[in-house]
């Protein structure tokens, strides 16, 4: 076997150290600098000569200075390591005074009776800037995360709202329906009951009408407009007075006008015309007057012939003043709206 010669040690860390892509720095207890490889010089900004004989704390930041002073009093005095001496991250300051980060990790000898301790620090800031990069978007990707699922959450709670506003829109139509359905079938009746009353109301031998509760007359059966001759649009509302004799009038609009008030009934004999050829003859009419629950006034009326008319054989004509005056009476309601006031304008 071929024996090996020894190696110089110093030569040997001389050349491991000038060769290191690792800074490299050698201190004593008191944390004075001993040695430092080129390496250590690339990453500090000082020369080799700046650095020798100078204290470490010119390389290391102002938060970590107290503890290293201390931990290195500690374990000067007492043999006890407070931290793991292998791959510890802290920052050295550089000499443009910025904090780089770096891994590192220590060794230990006795010289002379001194601790000196050596380092070796690895530039650890692309690590670093990459293991930051990669939180970022893992806490992006959480964020992420956390808003899809509260968009989960709502959407599922957006579902169940529109669900039960399918099912509360589902009932409205149905009820929708059932008041369509039950309106259809009231409306039927009403129309039913309506045919019948008006077929009751127009084969009935009297007179008849229906008004608001403000006097306005809005029906006559049809016995009305057969004794009268004449036609709905001359009727509507305070027409009928044209069909009074002009004595009778006032007196009819007195206790017209009073009943509507009052809301009492009232019954009384008048003379109502029956217009044929622009000429009148008077009849002697009975009228009734009454006031339903309904609050809407309904009349009736018998017709017989005056004593007069009997002994003169026709009445005479009604006066053009009294028909002009009636019908100027009946235009004038329409243009005031229907007036809720009583009587027609005087």
């Amino acid at each position: 076997m071929t024996s090996i010669p020894p190696l110089d040690p110093g030569e040997l860390y001389r050349v491991l150290a000038e060769n290191a892509i690792d800074a490299i720095v050698t201190i004593d207890e008191s944390n004075i600098l001993l040695s430092v490889n080129p390496a250590g010089e690339r990453l500090f900004g000082y020369s080799a000569g700046e650095l020798l004989g100078g204290s470490l704390m010119r390389l290391m930041p102002e938060r970590y200075q107290a503890r290293h002073l201390t931990g290195m009093r500690q374990y000067v005095a007492t043999g006890k390591r407070r931290i793991s001496w292998h791959a510890v991250r802290v920052s050295i300051l550089t000499r443009e005074g910025r904090e780089v980060p770096v891994e590192i990790s220590f060794g230990e000898m006795m010289s002379a009776g001194r601790h000196i301790f050596s380092a070796i620090l690895r530039d650890i800031s692309e690590r670093v800037a990459a293991e930051t990069a990669l939180a970022a978007s893992a806490e992006q990707l959480q964020n992420q995360t956390v808003e899809l699922e509260q968009q989960v959450e709502e959407a599922q709670a957006m579902s169940e709202e529109l669900e039960q506003a399918n099912e509360e829109l589902h009932e409205t139509n149905v009820a929708l329906e059932r008041a369509r359905q039950d309106a259809e079938a009231a409306t039927v009746l009403l129309r039913s009951q309506e045919a019948e009353y008006r077929a009751f109301a127009n084969s009935m031998p009297t007179l008849a009408w229906i008004a608001m509760p403000d006097g306005w007359i809005f029906w006559y059966n049809d016995r009305w407009y057969e004794y009268t001759g004449t036609a709905p649009e001359e009727m509507e509302g305070w027409g009928w007075q044209r069909v009074h004799h002009p004595e009778s009038l006032p007196k009819v609009l007195h206790e017209w006008t009073s009943s509507i008030r009052t809301g009492k009934p009232f019954e009384m004999t008048f003379p109502c015309a029956r217009l044929t050829d622009r000429s009148a003859r008077f009849s002697r009419v009975c009228f009734l007057f009454a006031m339903p629950k309904t609050k809407s006034f309904a009349g009736s009326a018998r017709t017989r012939m005056s004593p007069s008319s009997m002994q003169r054989g026709r009445q005479p004509s009604m006066p053009r003043h009294a028909r002009g005056s009636c019908r100027t009476s009946r235009h004038s309601w329409r243009e005031r709206g229907r007036s809720k006031t009583s009587g027609p304008r005087s």
